[in-house]
């Protein structure tokens, strides 16, 4: 869901330079029929990547769940 909104436009990135390197960093991993997030090494961050997929996939739950899409705030991803 958050590649597909960030393909679309649904989410946007407001240029953070922690954020994109977090996002940069974060890895994902297959297990079964769905993905983790991992990082290559213990050395590189990805918690603003993580929190940035969580809040999108809230957001997305809320829609789903029939929140009106006008009282949503835009869902933009950075710190």
């Amino acid at each position: 869901q958050f590649e597909t909104g960030l393909a679309t436009g649904l989410i946007r990135h407001d240029g953070c330079p922690i954020t994109t390197t977090h996002v940069g960093n974060a890895r994902k991993l297959p297990k079964g029929e769905r993905y983790l997030l991992g990082k290559p090494s213990q050395d590189q961050k990805i918690d603003a990547g993580v929190t940035s997929v969580i809040c999108h996939k809230a957001a997305c739950d809320m829609r789903a769940s029939g929140w009106p899409e006008e009282e949503l705030p835009p869902l933009v991803i950075g710190i």
